[in-house]
Parts: structure tokens; C-alpha cells; sequence
């Protein structure tokens, strides 16, 4: 599927969803196309879409409304069907996907295919958010400016998101949820030091490392687990024939 292919470089990242928006455009051969996501303070939404089909102020306070109210349906013209398929994830709503489509007899298969697209990005906005909630939060308890950095559009590194950026110099505490191999967290204090920062401290909720993690420089976890990994051969799960789950976000 191209949506999920899209999303495996950069799992969440803003070009991810635009490229998102753009293969739902071209595929449903549709006449406006908008992902609506909520902004990094949960109070309002943010719109992705492709040039010339920026939302308007009464748009944004349309679809704004909508979510919150939990709508979602189709609205009918003579030539077009407008969709709105809301994405939630354990009764959190998170945003919406709006699309506008040719009444061609695709309506069907457009409904389904918007759908599945709402159920694939829904537990990613949900990630995200838990990752920038923890940020933002640990940031208003300092009374600090807080930054968060997502994957390269390119897959190297990561890069600031839109709107953030630090002076040189700049003191930075660096935080995550979960430590697991460490490579998230090592690009993003690469990213920092490029940018000139100053990094004096690391630390996240969960380390599951077992603290054998080694990000050059100490951190600090809240609650560490040790858990066991084995070589493909010695694998007892392996030999049970029992599916393997890659926890983490870097790959869908």
C-alpha cells in the first residue's frame, strides 16, 4: 500500500503527510484532499494539503468543530461527495481526513479506502503525540521553550519540526518516552549539536536497554527493564513458530 510505504521513512513526519494527502488525491482522483491533525498544544487543528487548497478561517473553524463533535460523514452535491472520515484512537479524537470526490460509482471504494487510511494513521498521530505531550509537558514545568525533532524526510537523521529552531548556545534537555536501541535518541542529540546546542542532560520514562545503552554521554530513566533478546538461531519463539512484533515507531 503507497500510504504505508510513504510513512516508513518518516513515520509521522510532516513530508510523510503530505505525501499521504498527495497519493490519496491522485488515487481517488480527488477534487480537494486535507488531513487535519491536532497541534502541539491540543487545542486546535492544524491542516496539510496541497498548494492552492489551503483552508480558509471558517474552514478551519468548520472542521475544527466537526471533530470535536465527533461527525463524520458524507455530504452530497450533484457532481461530487464530500468525505469526512474522522481518525481516533481509544476514543481520543485526533483529526480528520476531508476529501471531495467525483460521483462516479467509486463512492464505495472510496469510503473503504479512507478508512483503512484513518485506522493506519490514527495509532501514529497517537505516538506522536505522546512523544511531544511529554516534551511539552516537562517544558511548561521548567518554564522553557520546548523543540521536537522528527525523522529527515530524506531517512537520515532528524531535523527540527516545522516552527522550531534553537540558537546556538541554547541549553537543551533531551527527552524521550523509550529507550530501546537508542538510535532515535543518538540522531536527535546529533541533531542538536549540529544545530550548536548545549546538551545537559538526557533522560526518559522507559529504558528497556537494561542500561546497556551507550549515548556517549549519561541519562537518566525513570524505570529500566532489562529484557532478554536472543540470535535468530537461539530464538525459543522462533522455534514455536510464533510471530515476531517490532516494538517502537521508526518503521511501520
Amino acid at each position: 500500500m503507497e500510504v504505508t510505504a510513504a510513512l516508513s521513512a518518516g513515520v509521522f513526519s510532516e513530508s510523510a503527510m503530505s505525501a499521504v494527502v498527495e497519493i490519496l488525491r491522485r488515487g481517488l482522483g480527488a477534487r480537494l484532499c486535507r488531513l487535519w491533525v491536532r497541534d502541539v498544544e491540543g487545542k486546535a487543528f492544524e491542516c496539510i494539503a496541497p498548494q492552492g487548497q489551503e483552508p480558509t478561517a471558517e474552514d478551519t473553524a468548520r472542521i475544527s468543530a466537526e471533530i470535536r463533535g465527533a461527525v463524520s460523514g458524507m455530504v452530497d452535491s450533484w457532481d461530487a461527495i464530500d468525505m469526512h472520515v474522522l481518525m481516533a484512537h481509544e476514543g481520543d479524537r485526533l483529526g480528520l481526513i476531508e476529501v471531495r470526490v467525483p460521483r462516479d460509482g467509486r463512492e464505495v471504494m472510496a469510503r473503504d479506502v479512507l478508512s483503512v487510511v484513518a485506522n493506519v494513521l490514527s495509532p501514529l498521530i497517537a505516538s506522536r503525540e505522546l512523544s511531544m505531550d511529554l516534551a511539552y509537558e516537562v517544558a511548561r514545568q521548567m518554564e522553557k521553550p520546548f523543540f521536537f525533532a522528527e525523522p529527515n524526510e530524506k531517512g537520515d537523521g532528524r531535523v527540527f519540526s516545522r516552527g522550531f529552531s534553537l540558537a546556538p548556545g541554547e541549553k537543551i534537555l533531551v527527552v524521550d518516552d523509550v529507550l530501546t536501541t537508542g538510535r532515535s535518541l543518538i540522531e536527535v542529540l546529533e541533531l542538536v549539536n549540529r544545530e550548536g546546542g548545549d546538551i545537559v542532560g538526557i533522560g526518559v520514562l522507559l529504558d528497556r536497554s537494561g542500561g546497556k545503552v551507550n549515548l556517549g554521554r549519561p541519562h537518566h530513566s525513570l524505570t529500566t527493564l532489562d529484557v532478554e533478546s536472543f540470535a535468530p538461531e537461539e530464538c525459543p519463539l522462533c522455534r514455536e513458530g510464533k510471530p515476531l512484533v517490532k516494538p517502537g515507531s521508526r518503521k511501520f
